[in-house]
């Protein structure tokens, strides 16, 4: 039976059907997905397919629970879109009936395209057959991605909700805001500056936490950047070299994730180490974004921190200009309609 969540009404021809996981997917990252999926509304007609939680076999084999399966009827859509984490994922299409049958084009976008993920190209490769055109937010994994799969795949940044993250409060009452992956060792000198200073230091607390309702937690993390004065970001390969993540490899390079258009989009004063991926500079325009400091040396971290809670207007003003660009270029509305104008 299909399921279909809504269909908004825009001024286009073109009618969309976005698989969607938001009813039970709780992994507080993925607010940034449901932004994504709900862009795509504003650029053409879009109905939500609400798919069944996914039962892995292991789990089917223990108690004999199985993936519900959802058919697709009585539409026909230019485009299926389907965003998802990792490759694996793609799995959940299998209980889509009908999928090719209802889309003319399917398009698949991928957040994390690591290569250690790569693998599950070839297991699910009769899934991947499905594909007309497949999206990837990491460049450096270009080439490996597209060697294993049949259709084109592009590299497309990841991009922030303009209503969302924005520069437009006056008041900013966090001094310093760490969300996502962090030094340990800055971190506690951050501590220690905060107890002393009095600052209201907001940090994360739990690794990989699981939200309640995606779209609300989305809404908070935007009101915590709009209010902080400092973020505190990381890029992958810095905080891999003191802690491991599952997944990535050196290969992958230096990933470009949302959280660098978050904090670009807030107008806030960025501290810790700039990704070194070339592309960093083409998608954020102003030399002075990221301000370095070295982990190894506390009085240095203390030292651009308090310098930077007192900027000039000119920092601000330039804070502001670049918050304006990443707006206007770094959308998921911009980022639908080039999916749109390549796959359509």
């Amino acid at each position: 039976m299909t399921r279909l969540l809504r269909c908004y009404e825009v001024n286009s021809k073109l009618r969309v059907l976005i698989p969607t996981r938001r009813a039970w997917y709780r992994l507080v990252s993925a607010g940034t997905m449901v932004d994504f999926e709900n862009a795509m509304a504003r650029v053409a007609a879009t109905d939500y397919l609400a798919l069944p939680p996914y039962v892995p076999r292991r789990e089917t084999l223990r108690s004999g629970r199985r993936t519900a399966s959802v058919a697709i009827e009585g539409k026909r859509y230019d485009l299926g879109l389907f965003v998802i984490f990792q490759p694996s994922e793609i799995v959940s299409l299998r209980y889509v009936q009908r999928l090719r049958e209802a889309c003319d084009r399917v398009a698949i976008y991928i957040f994390d395209s690591w290569t250690s993920r790569s693998g599950a190209l070839l297991r699910y490769r009769r899934l991947w057959e499905l594909c007309d055109h497949v999206f990837i937010s990491f460049p450096r994994t270009l080439t490996t991605y597209r060697r294993m799969l049949d259709c084109p795949v592009t590299y497309l940044p990841q991009a922030i909700e303009p209503t969302t993250f924005h520069a437009g409060r006056t008041e900013r009452p966090i001094q310093v805001l760490s969300i996502g992956r962090r030094l340990e060792s800055v971190h506690q000198t951050l501590l220690a500056l905060s107890a002393r200073d009095d600052l209201w230091y907001h940090y994360s607390e739990f690794r990989a936490p699981q939200a309640i309702n995606l779209a609300e937690s989305q809404i908070l993390l935007g009101r915590l950047c709009q209010s902080a004065q400092i973020q505190v970001c990381w890029p992958v390969e810095v905080t891999h070299a003191v802690e491991a993540r599952s997944g990535y490899l050196p290969i992958d390079g230096s990933p470009i994730t949302a959280r660098w258009f978050e904090a670009a989009a807030s107008g806030s004063v960025v501290v810790g180490a700039r990704p070194t991926d070339g592309e960093f500079d083409a998608l954020f325009p102003y030399p002075g974004f990221v301000r370095e400091i070295k982990p190894s040396s506390p009085p240095e971290v203390e030292e651009v921190v308090r310098a930077s809670l007192h900027n000039n207007d000119a920092d601000m003003r330039e804070r502001r200009a670049l918050a304006e660009y990443v707006r206007r270029e770094h959308s998921w509305e911009s980022r639908c309609r080039t999916i749109l104008e390549k796959v359509v």
